[in-house]
């Protein structure tokens, strides 16, 4: 017994140290749009006045948030007071206990030694330790992320009906904490479909397990989206698709040398400053400049009266008829828009205004602060060549690790079709975790060999 607690309890040693010391070493102000309107919103939660973002009576309802992360907020405050540091103890906790779910997903899918290396990856990734620290969803919904793979894999291999049920409830948790995970259900519910070998069967076992599993989604989502409904006329989780569509198809106006700007500075804000000198004061700017655009479209529609839900229909309607008039370059700029995505292993710390301040008043202190930030970035493609290694390396048995691929698959999908971040793809470090130390054992088992 010892000995099968002895890995679990290191990589939760491992883990909470190096979170920690990431919460005390730096610090974390509100520089955020995303963390002060969480924090607004989880205060005003507990303080009895409603979901909403205002900081003063009236305090007007919004859907412009996915609920789940601000609520988790409200209840530490209201335990706790409006206090961040008992945020970030937690959020620290739920950082330990995605590493053990991570060793708990990878043994029950290639065994302890792939377990092993994949829970001490998690627990030693800089972007993830250093996240638990921000007030931001990213910890948690990494959490149900691997909480909900986890218990689809294993109601494949124990066909319970109970772990269907509850592997739709954190599903349904996982919406309402980003909603663009909505339609992830229609490719959950078809990797229940083909977990079994014998087609002629497949009605028939797997049916029931995919009505329960929906179920479970639905009893955690439709409270919102009736509340929503009754609120602002619309079943919508959160009022933010419209935006970031609109955003993606203003893009379809991109010069060629437009595009060539954007995979640079997407690559690299520091190479993009260089090889294009002027192109914008700021280098973080550039990648920025699309969101500027929306928010003042939101604005300008807002001065001619219309309502969030209307704004976010009509942005939604003006973009679906740019792209169905240009498909093509629509696809285009999907690939354009991944290599964002590829940025997952960035620290946010190294991001944070008043560091960038300080390595300013060192002679060459912008060089090395973005070397040091090009070393994190440029550490990705090796991680994602082993992700490909691995996955080819275990293709036989894809049918054991489906989830853990759908997973990486649609969100790079979804948010490259939308408005990509590095951000986006944190909540993908475990499953990459998972897969990198299988390619990395097979390229050392076949080292072993030559030798």
């Amino acid at each position: 017994m010892k000995n099968k607690l002895l890995i679990p309890i290191r990589v939760i040693i491992v883990s909470f140290l190096f979170s920690a010391f990431f919460a005390l070493a730096f610090a974390h102000p509100l520089y955020e749009d995303d963390a002060s309107q969480y924090d607004q919103a989880g205060w005003n939660i507990a303080s009895r006045n409603g979901f909403s973002l205002s900081q003063s009576q009236p305090f007007t309802p919004t859907m412009s948030r996915e609920p789940l992360y601000p609520f988790f907020l409200a209840v530490i405050y209201k335990i706790f007071g409006h206090n961040h540091s008992s945020i970030r103890l937690f959020q620290i906790i739920i950082f330990c206990l995605t590493c053990l779910l991570v060793y708990d997903l990878a043994k029950e899918i290639f065994g302890e030694r792939v377990a092993k290396y994949s829970a001490f990856l998690t627990a030693l990734s800089p972007t993830l330790a250093n996240y638990a620290s921000y007030l931001l969803t990213e910890t948690i919904f990494t959490f149900l992320l691997c909480l909900t793979v986890s218990l689809l894999t294993k109601s494949m291999k124990k066909r319970l009906t109970g772990y269907f049920f509850i592997s739709g409830i954190t599903l349904g948790l996982s919406i309402i904490c980003k909603a663009a995970l909505l339609p992830f259900f229609i490719i959950a519910a078809l990797g229940i479909f083909l977990s079994d070998k014998n087609y002629a069967d497949l009605l028939r076992r797997q049916a029931i397990h995919v009505i329960v599993f929906i179920l479970g989604i639905l009893i955690v989502v439709t409270p919102w989206s009736l509340r929503n409904h009754r609120i602002f006329g619309t079943y919508q989780i959160s009022l933010r698709g419209g935006a970031a569509l609109w955003e993606m198809s203003q893009k379809l106006n991109d010069s060629a040398e437009d595009i060539k700007h954007e995979m640079v500075f997407n690559f690299s804000e520091y190479l993009g400053s260089k090889m294009f000198p002027g192109l914008v004061e700021n280098p973080r700017d550039f990648i920025l400049q699309g969101s500027k655009k929306s928010h003042e479209k939101e604005r300008e529609l807002e001065k001619g009266g219309l309502t969030p839900v209307e704004i976010d229909a009509m942005m939604k309607r003006e973009a679906v008829e740019k792209i169905t008039l240009q498909p093509i370059k629509f696809l285009i700029h999907i690939p354009v828009e991944f290599i964002k995505m590829t940025a997952f292993v960035y620290v946010p710390s190294l991001n944070e205004p008043y560091l960038t301040a300080r390595f300013s008043k060192f002679k060459k202190g912008p060089l090395m602060l973005s070397s040091i930030r090009a070393i994190f970035r440029l550490s990705a493609y090796p991680i994602l060549i082993l992700v490909v290694i691995g996955i080819l390396s275990a293709r036989r048995s894809w049918r054991n690790w489906y989830f853990l691929l759908a997973v990486i698959i649609y969100i790079n999908l979804i948010y490259s079709m939308l408005f990509a971040m590095g951000r986006y793809a944190v909540p993908l470090i475990p499953f990459y975790s998972i897969f990198a130390a299988v390619g990395f054992l097979r390229l050392l088992n076949r080292r072993a060999t030559d030798i």
